[in-house]
């Protein structure tokens, strides 16, 4: 099950401990990383993705080798303080970072590919610029991303400054959810990070053809769309806009594939 600091405190004091498995990880309440004991493990792996603000409660002082399956940005109260949170994800980028840069953060997902859950898209982009930091560490890397409450859309500004942020990271996949699918998204797309091979667009509602074929012929880079259990008008506009381009004999890099219900 999941475990908290307080086991973590405990096996510490285990002196023969060289490798602790953990199958979750949830930090208890606030903790002083000064105040933390110092381990002796070679490594500390932990089978789930772990919350980005619980990252700062792991054991890290003397560890050998941290192994994560991702990280995960979970829903956030609407009360939530934003300058906190703020603090708190620059203190988790500074607690891996310094694994990360002597080759000590492993990632045992599949395919050794990170992976980061992001639950309410809109609060938690503005922290991307951060966790950017990571990016040289992390190799290729999958994004989902969902939109919260299921009618909140990831609009083409808010596509925008996540792009911008995310420049320097090697994205594999990028899913993104409820999307709102106006000319201002799809021009926002064409500034995915070069090396994005799969674009995953899940619940579209509506999709306008037209600004689906110019952005067909001029995403710049080689990609593969996947649109996840569109609305019968969305999947016909998929439809339409890779009839056009074929009929036209228009070039495109994107390769198109929808996946109904």
């Amino acid at each position: 099950g999941v475990q908290g600091s307080e086991l973590l405190n405990t096996l510490a004091q285990l002196p023969a401990l060289r490798h602790v498995k953990l199958a979750g990880f949830m930090a208890t309440g606030p903790v002083d990383a000064l105040a933390q004991p110092r381990c002796t493990w070679e490594t500390l792996t932990v089978t789930t993705p772990v919350y980005i603000c619980d990252v700062p409660s792991l054991l890290l002082r003397g560890l050998g080798q941290l192994h994560l399956r991702g990280l995960r940005f979970g829903q956030l109260g609407a009360d939530q303080d934003m300058g906190a949170l703020r603090t708190t994800v620059d203190r988790a980028v500074a607690a891996l970072l310094p694994l990360a840069r002597r080759g000590a953060l492993a990632w045992i997902a599949r395919h050794g590919q990170p992976q980061l859950d992001v639950h309410g898209l809109a609060q938690w982009a503005p922290m991307f610029a951060s966790v950017a930091q990571l990016a040289p560490y992390l190799g290729p890397t999958q994004l989902h991303a969902f939109s919260l409450p299921p009618d909140e859309a990831v609009s083409g500004a808010l596509l925008t400054g996540l792009c911008r942020d995310l420049a320097t990271m090697q994205l594999s996949l990028l899913h993104l959810s409820s999307t709102s699918t106006d000319s201002s998204f799809w021009a926002a797309l064409r500034n995915l990070p070069p090396g994005t091979q799969t674009l995953q667009l899940g619940s579209c509602q509506a999709i306008d053809e037209a600004d689906l074929v110019l952005w067909l012929v001029t995403h710049p880079h080689p990609l593969k769309l996947m649109v996840f259990h569109p609305s019968a008008q969305a999947a016909a506009a998929v439809h339409g806009a890779h009839q056009r381009v074929v009929q036209q004999g228009l070039r495109s890099q994107v390769r198109v594939v929808v996946m109904m219900r």
